[in-house]
């Protein structure tokens, strides 16, 4: 699976309308930022979850099904996004996020979660392509992103 997932990694790099967030909201915990996330899987070294987090600093694959998935939401539904986490900050304690499973966004073609984006259709995407988490602006701690997740 790492292997897979370091090519749609680097693949994914090469999106000029998906781009990834240089820092957190919860943590100073640079390994982990959704950019270093990205990087360190195309290297094929996974992803840093961060220190401060349920699980502390370890390395996970991102999953191949959610790579994918955001390939598509790009190539075939034209959207730009910014992934604001994989499997760094801090979320629940058994979220997905940290077996990366998950992505968060907080933009959506420019416009921020919360303040016009089309979330919801991206949200629907999601779940097309196979997430079977998906939360949003309405959900508990949601309001200013999207959160797609696969088992």
């Amino acid at each position: 699976m790492a292997g897979s997932s370091a090519a749609l990694a680097r693949q994914l790099l090469t999106k000029r309308g998906i781009t990834y967030a240089t820092k957190h909201s919860e943590t100073v915990d640079p390994r982990s930022t959704a950019y270093r996330n990205i990087h360190d899987m195309a290297k094929g070294i996974g992803a840093a979850t961060s220190a401060n987090s349920h699980v502390g600093y370890k390395r996970v694959p991102l999953d191949p099904r959610m790579l994918r998935a955001l390939i598509t939401l790009h190539d075939r539904y034209g959207y730009k996004l910014k992934i604001s986490e994989f499997v760094g900050g801090v979320h629940g304690k058994n979220s997905r996020h940290y077996r990366g499973l998950s992505f968060d966004a907080n933009f959506i073609n420019g416009i921020h979660v919360g303040s016009g984006a089309p979330h919801k259709k991206v949200m629907k995407l999601c779940t097309t392509l196979g997430a079977t988490e998906v939360r949003g602006p309405g959900d508990p701690n949601h309001n200013t992103h999207i959160h797609c997740a696969w088992k």
